[in-house]
């Protein structure tokens, strides 16, 4: 989405010089971070890899797992994983759950500031 990528700084490519890019966050990269349609349309991708994880019947844990991998570079850590599982747990929807989680993790500040 071309919206998404200029909104965190995606150079118009007209040299190769890596000023171009803009570094600095603020109130529009938090505002596709935290509703933006780009975030909700991979969220709900039922090619995603959330949903490819329930439907393989992966172990929510694993799934959980992958997630913070995949945003953090990181596994959970123990008080995280068992506040992530009662959060899945409380919502009743597995789905629901590791979207809840995964937006989460993006919208970290580590995420945010590092990846």
């Amino acid at each position: 989405d071309h919206t998404f990528l200029s909104t965190f700084g995606q150079p118009e490519r007209n040299t190769a010089c890596q000023c171009e890019r803009v570094k600095q966050l603020g109130f529009p990269q938090a505002l596709q971070l935290v509703n933006g349609p780009t975030l909700q349309r991979k969220l709900n991708d039922p090619n995603g890899r959330i949903q490819q994880g329930i439907a393989a019947e992966t172990p929510t844990e694993e799934l959980v797992a992958e997630l913070y991998w995949s945003a953090l570079s990181r596994p959970p850590m123990p008080q995280e994983l068992t506040m992530v599982m009662q959060h899945i747990e409380a919502s009743h929807d597995p789905l629901k759950g590791l979207q809840d989680c995964c937006w989460a993790l993006i919208n970290s500040p580590r995420f945010v500031f590092e990846h």
